[in-house]
């Protein structure tokens, strides 16, 4: 009898915070008690009105396609928000809804990189952006930043990592995992950096209107020598508690409009109907309950922080915005960042993300992520108190 020969997939790695997340699922089915403080997932419920919405857009039969770029109501809503919210200025053309952020970014690379081209990814960096290039063929080059820096990068850092195969830079602000917000250094040190090159820049953010403190949301957009190479991603996941919704706009510079349409055409079609109806009323009606959420992210914000700063050999940094605390444990005495996820959870049911998620240098690092409820938050924060008085004395600095 011949053999017949299977075909093998070829590996790509899977998501770190989505492979946790079954982790904790998986405890849970268990009988284990699990704080989840590794998943981005918002604890609040999606508005109200939000929900009323999608009902009523069900039963005006809003369950066809629609245009690729989306239905011209919720285009225009989104218009609106990259004004009001990330500061930039387009036009309805310019502004595509899609199926969520994560895929307004994978779409906005597929639209201008080809196999061979040259990414930077600016360290720490969300987890799904290497795999994605992957998907697409592209190298990716990594600009590693610290806490000597700030996580800040500059024009210099910037070329250090770029070449002629440089065909776009990625940048995610809020950041995830670090929690910091670009500042007009960074926004200029973009401009002078792309001055001289058709490098494209694709702005992650998701997390715009989660900004703590009376700090200000900066978009590379904004910056006018930037504006006509810049993707701008954004979404409703976070910020309105819509993560099963699947919904993001992107503003895309005139140019690469066709692009990115043919990519949304021979993808995935268009974004689900109702759910761009309920979405206008996302974007325009419910901000009072979006600024109430991101005033409970502060404080519990403030008390996770607390409570990590009061461990032996755990450093941090307040974060400026997004939903997470990016912690170094070097000097914890405790192993990297992969062994003290692995005790926080065996330990004292805290899952947590490992730091080499969001980029290989970065294995002594652990993220914790404050979008759960505060009731958990508490727990946590308690354990990690008790934890601390079995903590080994710090190591000392290098």
């Amino acid at each position: 009898m011949t053999s017949i020969k299977v075909p093998q997939a070829r590996p790509l790695p899977k998501s770190a915070t989505f492979e946790i997340a079954r982790r904790v699922a998986d405890l849970r089915a268990q009988g284990r008690t699990v704080l989840d403080l590794a998943t981005g997932e918002p604890s609040f419920d999606t508005p109200v009105a939000v929900v009323r919405a999608a009902e009523q857009a069900l039963r005006d039969g809003y369950t066809h396609y629609t245009p690729s770029g989306g239905l011209a109501e919720t285009r225009e809503a989104a218009r609106e928000t990259l004004g009001r919210h990330h500061g930039v200025r387009v036009r309805t053309e310019q502004v595509f809804i899609v199926p969520s952020a994560k895929y307004g970014i994978f779409a906005s690379l597929a639209s201008i990189v080809t196999p061979g081209d040259e990414v930077v990814l600016v360290g720490p960096h969300w987890v799904s952006y290497e795999p994605m290039l992957v998907l697409l063929g592209a190298v990716p080059r990594h600009l590693v930043l610290d806490s000597a820096s700030n996580y800040r990068f500059s024009a210099p850092s910037l070329r250090s990592v770029m070449s002629s195969r440089t065909r776009a830079i990625l940048i995610n602000t809020p950041g995830n995992p670090s929690g910091r917000v670009l500042d007009t250094g960074e926004i200029e040190a973009l401009a002078e950096a792309c001055a001289d090159s058709d490098c494209w820049i694709v702005s992650d953010e998701i997390y715009a209107q989660i900004v703590f403190d009376g700090g200000v949301h900066l978009a590379p957009a904004s910056h006018p020598a930037l504006a006509e190479r810049t993707f701008t991603v954004g979404g409703l996941s976070k910020s309105h508690a819509m993560t099963g919704w699947r919904l993001g706009y992107v503003g895309v510079p005139q140019s690469a409009v066709n692009a990115i349409d043919a990519t949304v055409q021979n993808t995935v079609g268009c974004a689900p109907a109702f759910v761009q109806r309920a979405s206008v009323v996302a974007m325009r009606e419910v901000d009072a309950e979006v600024a109430a959420m991101v005033a409970e992210y502060q404080r519990r914000r403030d008390e996770l922080c607390g409570a990590l700063a009061s461990v032996p050999g755990f450093r941090l940094s307040t974060p400026q915005g997004a939903l997470y605390a990016w912690v170094d444990i070097s000097r914890a005495g405790r192993g990297d960042g992969g062994e003290i996820a692995r005790l926080l959870l065996e330990e004292l049911g805290i899952a947590v993300a490992p730091g080499h998620a969001f980029g290989a240098e970065y294995t002594d690092f652990v993220r914790f992520a404050y979008g759960c409820g505060s009731d958990a938050i508490s727990a946590a924060c308690a354990a990690l108190a008790k934890w601390s008085l079995t903590a080994p004395q710090p190591l000392a600095s290098p």
